[in-house]
């Protein structure tokens, strides 16, 4: 049995109890710091590109949910919008998947991309190489808290890229496992961890199985 697990995410007191069934200490944190920036642009259109729950807050004070539709990354963040009355048309697992789909059915679409500066280069780049008419707009951004632990971790449970950059520069990563939540966070996790295993699909939730699934018989 693995003894030390850590959430580079906040974790539900269920999703902690169903870890403590196979762990003898389960860690959770966020290192990452939102901060909601005011940008002073002009929002030029009512169809939408959010990639992050991070820019929901302005959507909701600047887009009035009857009039606008929204073009989102991740299950998560299609429920939230969903939530708050917005029309989600279209939800991709990544940016990569969304900017192609984007590209393939909606060329004529002038669009608000809702984003943070360190946002990654897949989808904006391939918007810009089909021609595809977008205002980016910087709405929100992300801090690395760098928290340093003086034990070693067995497995750590990623999230995002910045959060995987933010725990290995303060920490060993030499024996552990990462499990990821997609394919990009996985992609910076093998720059750190020597194995590194990605969920099934995109949530915390499917995080969460993917570890029982592998160590639940250790």
């Amino acid at each position: 049995m693995k003894s030390r697990i850590l959430s580079l995410k906040s974790l539900s007191n269920e999703h902690k109890n169903q870890l403590l069934d196979i762990f003898d200490n389960v860690v959770d944190l966020e290192p990452l710091k939102k901060v909601l920036l005011s940008p002073r642009v002009s929002l030029r259109n009512n169809h939408i590109i959010i990639t992050s729950q991070n820019a929901i807050p302005f959507l909701k004070k600047n887009y009035d949910s009857q009039l606008v539709s929204c073009y989102c990354v991740g299950i998560n963040t299609s429920s939230l919008l969903q939530e708050n009355g917005y029309n989600v048309v279209v939800t991709h697992h990544n940016a990569k998947e969304l900017a192609h789909h984007i590209c393939a059915h909606y060329h004529n679409t002038k669009f608000d991309y809702l984003t943070s500066p360190h946002r990654r280069n897949e989808l904006p780049d391939t918007l810009t190489d089909n021609k595809i008419s977008y205002n980016e707009i910087y709405v929100y951004d992300t801090i690395m808290v760098k928290k340093s632990f003086s034990c070693t971790f067995d497995v750590v449970l990623c999230y995002s890229p910045r959060g995987v950059y933010a725990f290995a520069k303060a920490n060993s990563t030499n024996t552990s496992t990462a499990i990821c939540i997609g394919e990009t966070t996985a992609t910076a996790a093998r720059n750190f961890f020597k194995t590194v295993i990605v969920a099934e699909e995109p949530s915390v939730t499917h995080v969460i199985k993917t570890v029982l699934k592998t160590y639940k018989n250790d």
